[in-house]
């Protein structure tokens, strides 16, 4: 692999389009579109595959080190300060509970119809329709 295509991979890794990515990597189109179309997807299959293997070391070190941070965020509790206090109680609370409902304000001005369906996992799928429709 050239420095060339090593610094495409990295930087296809890390943005969404080839354009993006060749800018990034300090090369041009014109160069890009000179590999081969199998040269090409092999390359970008390669910077998948590290963008994948980038988040999996990530969630590998959050885990590893989710005991201690749980730790850190309870000794909040016994902090002499009460605003940490409850910033640490209402952390663990939103962990643990899920966060607290919050209303939205919604001005219609129109008529709407809103169906909820609870399909079998139990959640909810929401659908829309228009009464101009069904009528």
């Amino acid at each position: 692999m050239t420095d060339r295509e090593r610094a495409y991979v990295v930087a296809r890794a890390r943005v969404l389009d080839v354009a993006e990515a060749v800018g990034l990597a300090g090369i041009s189109r014109t160069t890009y579109y000179k590999w081969s179309k199998k040269r090409r997807a092999y390359l970008d299959g390669l910077a998948r595959d590290y963008k994948c293997n980038a988040a999996a070391r990530a969630i590998e070190i959050l885990e590893e080190n989710a005991e201690e941070a749980a730790r850190v965020k309870t000794k909040g509790l016994k902090s002499r300060r009460e605003n940490i206090q409850q910033a640490a109680a209402s952390d663990i609370l939103d962990r643990i509970l899920g966060k607290a409902m919050q209303r939205v304000k919604q001005d219609i001005k129109a008529d709407v119809v809103t169906t909820l369906e609870w399909p079998d996992e139990g959640g909810i799928a929401p659908t829309t329709q228009d009464p101009e429709d069904s009528a």
